[in-house]
């Protein structure tokens, strides 16, 4: 999938079963790659993830990032909100994504 990546908390160790399992529901790997929160790392996901973020952003007009925890959601927003990065947020329910406005968060 052209320009997309998938940016996870779930630890390094699972890569292998996260491909596996996008394999077999026949999605396409994200060309982008597959961030995975280290096992040894002595920062909390959502700093790991924002500055994830920052880092792949280079280069891009707009990032749209798709979690289904608020709380994560939030403090990304904060750790992000000194940034030049025009980013969207979505919270991701079971079958649905609604939009959340980071000044509104």
């Amino acid at each position: 999938v052209e320009n997309k990546m998938i940016l996870t908390a779930r630890r390094e160790k699972m890569r292998n079963k996260i491909k596996s399992i996008l394999k077999k529901f026949n999605i396409q790997f994200p060309n982008m790659g597959l961030y995975l929160y280290p096992n040894k790392i002595n920062i909390f996901s959502s700093r790991w993830k924002a500055d994830k973020i920052k880092e792949m952003s280079i280069g891009f007009k707009e990032i749209h990032y798709y979690d289904d925890n608020v709380k994560q959601i939030k403090k990304i927003s904060k750790f992000l909100q000194d940034s030049n990065i025009n980013i969207y947020f979505y919270k991701v329910n079971k079958n649905s994504y609604k939009l959340y406005e980071v000044n509104k968060i």
